[in-house]
């Protein structure tokens, strides 16, 4: 990519599937790091600065949507999110009103992930949406 990476936080619950996220990305040249829950995460945001959170919204101990609730009320810069999801308990229209710039089903399709996560980081650098 080039010499600053865009820094994404992969949240899930699931290991294998945050691994394989946290992997795929790696090999895109992303700088990535993970975390297993919504709080975790949240613990994560507060100490650094993300461009992208890649969040599932089904988890215990915070789910991605209470991580989208508390990154929207932060002050400081906010990354942006893309909550992932196989069930139907958030709708895109929903998970946009609460500040998330997608949400993505599962399986997802990794190559249109990471076009996403580069179009936003780039709109966000940019100051457009």
């Amino acid at each position: 990519m080039n010499e600053n990476p865009i820094s994404v936080l992969v949240v899930d619950d699931e290991p294998v599937l945050r691994e394989l996220v946290a992997f795929i990305l790696i090999d895109k040249g992303f700088q990535v790091l993970e975390a297993e829950s919504g709080d975790a995460a949240f613990q994560l945001i507060c100490k650094n600065d993300f461009d992208v959170v890649v969040s599932d919204v089904r988890m215990p101990n915070g789910s991605g949507v209470e991580l989208l609730t508390r990154i929207s009320n932060m002050t400081k810069r906010k990354p942006m999110v893309f909550l992932v999801s196989g069930y139907s308990e958030i709708s895109l229209e929903e998970a946009r009103r609460l500040g998330a710039r997608d949400l993505l089903n599962k399986p997802v399709d990794y190559d249109k992930l990471c076009q996403a996560i580069i179009s936003s980081a780039r709109n966000q650098n940019t100051g457009t949406n």
